[in-house]
C-alpha cells in the first residue's frame, strides 16, 4: 500500500521496483500452493522435479556463493513415443552480479511443451550461455566465463538426471558411446579409486635455528584465561 493506494505486485514486479518509500507498506504476501497444482496435474500421471545449486569457495560454510540456482519443472510422460515431456519450467539464477534472482525466461519458453532429449538440451545449453554472457557485467571477462559455465553445468546436471532415452549423456559421452572402464567397474560394483597418494620429507638441521622451531604465540596465556580484554 502507498498512501492510500492498493497494488497487488508478482514477486518479479516488487523486485525489479526501487526500494519502498515510509509512505509504502507491504500488507500481505501470498504464496501459491503446489498441491492444488499437484492434484490437477494427477491425471495426466505430470510430477514436480524441484532441484537448488549451489557453488562457493566453502560449500558447508557461510561463504558467499559465486552462483546458486533453483529449478521447478512439471514433467509427464510422452503419449506418442517413449520420453519425457517438459510441461513448464522455472529456472531461476541468482549470484550474477545482480542485486535479485533472475529467471531465464528465454530458456524457460524454448523448453516448454518440448520432448527432452539430448538435442533439445543442447540447443537450451547453448541459449542459457548466450542469456548468461548478455546479463553478466563484463568488468572481469575470467570471472564471466566462470559464472557462465557454472550456469550451463547446473543445467546440465538437473536435465540430464531427467532424460529417458538411450541418449542419454553419461561421462561426457552420447548417442551409444560409453566408458568402458566405469561401466564395467560399476557393473562388477567396483568403485574407481579416485584418490591418488603422495609422501613428502621435510629435513630440519640447525643451519638456519631458530627459524622453523615451534613459537609460542605472544599472549596465549592470558587469552586462554579469560582474562584478556581487546577494546575497539
Amino acid at each position: 500500500m502507498t498512501g492510500s493506494k492498493f497494488e497487488w505486485l508478482s514477486l518479479e514486479e516488487f523486485l525489479e521496483r526501487p526500494p519502498l518509500g515510509l509512505e509504502s507498506v507491504v500488507l500481505s504476501i501470498k504464496i501459491p500452493s503446489l498441491e492444488t497444482i499437484k492434484r490437477e496435474s494427477s491425471e495426466t500421471k505430470s510430477r514436480f522435479v524441484f532441484e537448488t545449486y549451489r557453488a562457493s569457495p566453502r560449500p558447508l560454510g557461510n561463504a558467499l556463493s559465486h552462483l546458486n540456482a533453483a529449478f521447478l519443472v512439471q514433467v509427464s510422460p510422452c503419449k506418442d513415443s517413449e520420453g519425457t515431456i517438459i510441461d513448464t519450467c522455472r529456472l531461476t539464477f541468482g549470484g550474477f552480479k545482480n542485486k535479485h534472482a533472475i529467471r531465464a525466461k528465454n530458456v524457460e519458453e524454448f523448453l516448454a511443451g518440448k520432448l527432452l532429449s539430448v538435442r533439445n538440451l543442447y540447443d537450451a545449453i547453448n541459449l542459457l550461455t548466450d542469456t548468461a554472457t548478455a546479463i553478466i557485467p563484463h568488468d572481469d571477462t575470467s570471472k564471466n566465463v566462470y559464472l557462465s559455465s557454472l550456469a550451463v553445468g547446473f543445467l546440465f546436471q538437473f536435465f540430464n538426471s531427467l532424460i529417458d532415452s538411450p541418449a542419454r549423456i553419461n561421462n561426457g559421452y552420447s548417442n551409444g558411446h560409453t566408458n568402458l572402464p566405469l561401466i564395467e567397474a560399476s557393473q562388477n560394483h567396483i568403485q574407481p579409486n579416485l584418490l591418488s597418494s603422495g609422501k613428502q620429507i621435510l629435513e630440519s638441521g640447525s643451519e638456519y635455528r631458530p627459524i622453523g622451531e615451534p613459537v609460542t604465540k605472544a599472549g596465549a596465556a592470558i587469552q586462554a584465561s579469560g582474562l584478556f580484554r581487546l577494546d575497539f
